[in-house]
C-alpha cells in the first residue's frame, strides 16, 4: 500500500507471525506451570524509508 502512494510513504514491517509464535510459546509455558520472570519481549522490525520522510 505504501508503495502505491505519492509521495511513497515510509512504513514499518512488523513480523506478526514471529510475534504470534512467541506469544503462543509464552502461553504454553504458563499453562505448563512455568513461572515467567518477565512478559516483555523484544522483536526486531524493519523501517522502510521512502520519500515521505
Amino acid at each position: 500500500m505504501a508503495k502505491a502512494c505519492y509521495p511513497a510513504l515510509t512504513s514499518v514491517q512488523i513480523p506478526y507471525c514471529k510475534m504470534g509464535g512467541m506469544a503462543a510459546e509464552m502461553i504454553l509455558r504458563k499453562l505448563a506451570g512455568e513461572v515467567l520472570q518477565d512478559g516483555t519481549q523484544t522483536i526486531e522490525f524493519e523501517l522502510h524509508k521512502r520519500q515521505s520522510t
